[in-house]
């Protein structure tokens, strides 16, 4: 059985599916614990913050929340910490739809797309792509593990979230340092009802960006949490 905060139909508010609806499943635990996370509902120590559901459970609830859907993604807390014996059945299961897992870096991403990863009809893995979260200083992780985006395709997405220069410049050396390939997600940590500080940062990283080295900056995308912008920190948005 594994453990499930929430499961809800949305708007993808980040990354290539920007916009588009898209069915969350939202796995309870997390090693990593953020300090700016907006979801710490799902490490807090409360047991009625999660459901135990069996893989069939889950793709039940998928279908029965939106039996059109289209596009899963698989999100935390924090998915990375589960067993292979329990995510990847639960991945194939759930083959019929796009699939994105918003991975924490806790562990390689290796399992969702290796030769021993589930696959579709064609052969292709049937994670569609992964996007995983590099923590820089300001996010205090208990775990990071930034050479882990030396791993992913280029069809992946690595994400980090920028609140000041020390972060900025981690993400450089990160780069620097370890050999990618995968597009780069670059978010501003965004203040919660201080409008005018948002704005502030977005500006500032945009200039940002703007003069970052080209072999970079051809791979970075500005990266607003859409979902915050239309319904703040809502649960189940």
């Amino acid at each position: 059985m594994m453990k499930i905060s929430e499961i809800f139909l949305s708007l993808q508010g980040e990354g290539r599916n920007t916009g588009r609806p898209v069915v969350f499943i939202r796995f309870y635990g997390c090693a990593v614990c953020c300090s700016y996370c907006d979801s710490k509902y799902t490490w807090s120590d409360n047991k009625d913050e999660y459901l135990d559901m069996s893989a069939e459970d889950i793709v039940k609830a998928v279908k029965d929340i939106d039996p059109k859907c289209c596009s899963i993604c698989i999100t935390g807390g924090d998915p990375d910490l589960l067993p292979d014996n329990e995510i990847l059945p639960l991945i194939d299961l759930l083959k019929e739809y796009e699939i994105s897992i918003e991975a924490s870096g806790f562990r390689s991403p290796l399992r969702y797309f290796d030769e021993v990863s589930p696959r579709r009809e064609d052969g292709h893995p049937v994670v569609d792509f992964v996007v995983m979260d590099v923590k820089g200083p300001s996010a205090h992780a208990k775990v990071s593990n930034p050479q882990y985006i030396s791993e992913l395709r280029f069809c992946d997405q690595a994400k980090f979230l920028v609140s000041d220069e020390q972060d900025f410049d981690f993400m450089i050396r990160v780069l620097e340092k370890y050999d990618s390939v995968c597009e780069i997600l670059i978010s501003p940590v965004m203040t919660a009802n201080d409008e005018h500080v948002n704005k502030q940062r977005m500006n500032w990283l945009a200039e940002k960006i703007l003069s970052m080295p080209e072999m970079f900056r051809n791979r970075a995308r500005l990266n607003f949490q859409l979902h915050k912008i239309i319904w703040g920190n809502e649960r189940g948005r």
